[in-house]
């Protein structure tokens, strides 16, 4: 009896030990998961009150001034094209903040399946390349035809088109954005190389998370600061790898990574 009483004893202090633990561990972790949501409404916060705002202001500032009927033509014109660039921004922002809160509050749904890399991308690089060629910057696209990879192409999409964006927000006149495939084993990349100011060395850790700030293009051209925070979530859903190599003042090249459906034929 006394030894049986000692066991039930041992065993309800090992018991009580690893509850303590267990809830300790869990509390730790709602606390890490509370932390992130503050953050993520932090951020949304932000940008609703400063990022969206800002052009916002900016566009009622245009409006204004062309509804003056003593505008002279050219730069009545002049005028028309900053309002046009600063709708576009706005446009690209605020699509980029919706589908990034869809994501963390909704969660997202994927639909991976074998697609044709050039296909999918064609409306979108076409559309790319006129918003280069306003820039004065050749965009080069030189994926192979043919090439089958396992994505989400709605997913793939917008991936492709956030990071050629930013292609061309950090990319001089003059110069040039090239997009290429390459095969390695059972792995298809797309590159996209360009040849813009780079990134700074002291913000290349932080480029997928929401700790660095939106910084200005070459033409102060504005983001939120979410589009590779997107880019990052969405290549891993697709069970793939982004990454990217960034030389200040050279230039920088994404690769993004994913499963080949049937490799190059």
């Amino acid at each position: 009896t006394y030894l049986i009483v000692v066991f039930l004893v041992l065993l309800i202090r090992v018991y009580m030990h690893n509850s303590y633990y267990e809830q300790q561990e869990n509390l730790q972790k709602k606390a890490q998961e509370l932390e992130k949501s503050n953050e993520t409404k932090n951020k949304l916060l932000s940008v609703l009150a400063h990022d969206l705002r800002s052009p916002l202001i900016s566009i009622q500032g245009y409006l204004e001034i062309l509804s003056r009927n003593d505008l002279p033509p050219d730069e009545k014109l002049s005028m028309e094209q900053l309002l046009l660039d600063n709708t576009k921004d706005t446009e690209h922002m605020l699509s980029n903040l919706l589908s990034w809160t869809r994501s963390q509050m909704d969660g997202v749904a994927v639909n991976l399946k074998a697609i044709n890399l050039k296909d999918a991308l064609a409306v979108h690089l076409h559309l790319q390349r006129s918003i280069a060629k306003e820039k004065g910057i050749e965009l080069r696209n030189e994926i192979i035809n043919d090439v089958l990879v396992i994505a989400d192409a709605n997913m793939l999409q917008l991936v492709i088109r956030n990071v050629l964006s930013n292609a061309i927000k950090f990319t001089l006149p003059g110069g040039s954005i090239v997009i290429t495939t390459c095969k390695n084993v059972d792995e298809i990349s797309i590159v996209i190389k360009d040849t813009g100011i780079g990134i700074a060395e002291n913000q290349q850790d932080g480029v997928f998370s929401l700790k660095v700030k939106s910084t200005f293009g070459t033409q102060n051209e504005k983001g939120a600061g979410l589009g590779l925070v997107l880019c990052k979530e969405f290549t891993d859903l697709q069970n793939g790898k982004i990454r990217f190599e960034s030389i200040p003042k050279q230039g920088t090249t994404f690769y993004i990574t994913l499963k080949s459906a049937s490799g190059y034929k």
